[in-house]
């Protein structure tokens, strides 16, 4: 990626970046799901809330904005 240095004022002060790229697309969620379904990767314990129903959205979007140390994933059961 090129960042054009005027527009970040150079030389004023110090710019860190920080970014990471997750796979995306059919193919990759497919392999994940496949993981999960035979046991050989447990999610479970990425999740922190379990929250249920769409009346719960709300709240669990507040969690996500939060940035609680405590929040990693909260789910959301629709059923």
């Amino acid at each position: 990626m090129t960042i054009p240095l005027d527009v970040w004022n150079w030389g004023i002060s110090d710019k860190w970046f920080t970014g990471a790229l997750a796979g995306a697309g059919r193919d990759y969620y497919e392999r994940l799901l496949t993981l999960i379904k035979y046991g050989k990767l447990d999610p479970s314990p990425l999740v922190t809330h379990v929250l249920h129903g769409w009346d719960s959205v709300d709240e669990g979007l507040d969690l996500m904005r939060s940035h609680d140390a405590s929040v990693i994933k909260p789910v959301i059961v629709v059923s």
